[in-house]
């Protein structure tokens, strides 16, 4: 490394992130590939060049074309410095260097010549010192080399494994970055098997010590066992944001089994992507998803408990994700309505009939129709309700006499299936969902006449790596009978 004006320090360092979940100030949690193999403090062959002489990212240089565009958060170091070096070994990564150095806790450094058999006994210096400048020792993970030595790790690449994000062995203090509302969740987690503790025929399952049982009233060793808060309480706790560095989450549920009401959420880019509930009783058990879909993407668990009746409650412990990166195939989302009005700011609208949409929630139950929605999460189109927002009257109508069509943005099949919700009316001559493909009307599918929403699927593996839209029909009919197009959660298997 060309020491140039910074000829202070240099610190030298491999993710000591593997697998290790780290929150930074923010509550983000960053996770790594790789496993640091400490090789030592080196000084330089010649005593001014080092082995490591290529900038390949900095937080401290603006025009360097090397800039991160970040900053080194200085109140923060411990948290900023291995964020920093997860980033640095990315880097490295993708360019199949072998070894990193962090010179002045914002710039990483590395070769494509450098080896780990370059760095020998021969070379050994003694000069390098760790955090606040104290003498590095033998087993401290952040080391700073004086003037031309090295603190040197290796690359190490690590296969796949479960990994835990999210356990509650720390007591009430798991909770500390976990955000609240109501009191549903004010006295967890709970500790130990409390339903056994009560002589109830479910044991917990729960992994460790501590657990989230969302009827209990255990929060510590010394809290008697087998006390229960009961399921009047409600509330939500969400979880501090993550990275889904991996293609498959899993963790313990149990407790209620209406999934309208009681849940675990996967939160990505502020929606509910996936969701899960019980099977009634105390007893957890393992589930699993698929998050393909969202890999790389920043993520939150939310547990909801939405209800003050019989198993009105949730019970979760032990988030782990699996670290292969592989694609699994799965239903990944392409137009849903979970922002509101915003959902269709995108959208083209003709006619007036979809002016007032998303619709939230199940409105026509709501007034009494008889036929549930169906949709899932908040939001949905509803051609002839009349609620765009949470404040509006719940069941109001605009009818069946406007009409019109909304066309999405445009979007590449990068899968061999598409589904979607559908309901409403059920002449497709007036009221249906189009696919169009390069402009062309390829697919379309209408309602039941009911209300309520039911699966729709369409084979586009001919399609597929085109350029499509979807388009929502509905056509003046003079009847005005079934006259509106409802629809929802449009997917692509892929």
């Amino acid at each position: 490394m060309n020491m140039g004006i910074y000829d202070d320090s240099l610190l030298v360092l491999l993710l000591s992130l593997s697998y290790t979940a780290l929150t930074t100030k923010a509550g983000e949690v960053f996770r790594s590939d790789y496993e640091p193999k400490r090789l030592g403090c080196f000084r330089s062959k010649n005593g001014k060049v080092t082995p490591l002489q290529q900038l390949i990212l900095t937080d401290r240089d603006k025009t360097s074309r090397h800039y991160s565009g970040k900053k080194i958060d200085w109140g923060n170091w411990n948290s900023y410095i291995q964020d920093f070096a997860f980033r640095c070994a990315k880097e490295a990564d993708k360019k199949g260097y072998k070894v990193i150095g962090l010179q002045f806790y914002g710039e990483c450094w590395s070769s494509s010549t450098a080896t780990p058999e370059m760095f020998t006994s021969s070379f050994a210096s003694t000069k390098c010192t760790g955090k606040f400048y104290k003498t590095c020792g033998p087993d401290e993970k952040y080391c700073v080399g004086q003037g031309h030595a090295n603190f040197v790790y290796n690359l190490i690449k690590v296969p796949p494994r479960w990994e835990v994000i999210f356990d509650f062995e720390k007591g009430s203090a798991s909770l500390s970055q976990w955000k609240q509302t109501g009191t549903a969740f004010k006295n967890q987690p709970t500790y130990g098997d409390n339903p056994t503790a009560r002589n109830r025929p479910e044991p917990s399952n729960h992994q460790g010590d501590f657990w989230i049982g969302g009827a209990e009233n255990r929060p510590n060793k010394t809290y008697k066992a087998g006390q229960v808060q009961g399921d009047g309480p409600k509330g939500t706790l969400t979880s501090p944001s993550f990275y889904l560095n991996g293609n498959k989450l899993r963790f313990l549920i149990g407790g209620g089994c209406d999934i309208k009401i009681e849940r675990v959420e996967l939160i990505v880019d502020g929606r509910a992507v996936k969701s899960a509930t019980g099977k009634c009783k105390e007893s957890m058990d393992v589930h699993e998803w698929t998050v393909s879909c969202f890999t790389g993407k920043e993520a939150r668990i939310r547990l909801v408990d939405s209800s003050s009746g019989n198993w009105a409650h949730i019970n979760f412990d032990q988030l782990e994700i699996w670290t292969d990166k592989k694609h699994l195939s799965d239903w990944c989302p392409l137009f849903d309505f979970e922002k509101g009005r915003a959902s269709m700011a995108d959208w083209t609208l003709t006619g007036t009939v979809f002016n007032n949409q998303p619709t939230y929630g199940d409105n026509p139950t709501a007034r009494n129709r008889g036929e549930p929605s169906n949709h899932k999460g908040d939001w949905w189109i509803g051609g002839s309700e009349n609620r765009p927002n949470k404040t509006s009257k719940a069941g109001e109508i605009q009818g069946d006499e406007p009409f019109g069509n909304a066309t999405s943005p445009t979007f590449v099949i990068k899968g061999n299936k598409l589904r979607f919700l559908i309901g409403g009316g059920c002449d497709i001559n007036f009221e249906r969902v189009e696919l169009l493909v390069d402009a062309v009307v390829v697919k379309k599918a209408t309602g039941k006449c009911t209300e309520s929403m039911a699966v729709q699927e369409w084979d586009v593996g001919a399609y597929k790596g085109k350029k499509a839209q979807v388009r929502l029909v509905d056509k003046y009919m003079e009847s005005n009978i079934w006259s509106h197009i409802n629809c929802d959660q449009f997917e692509v298997y892929q």
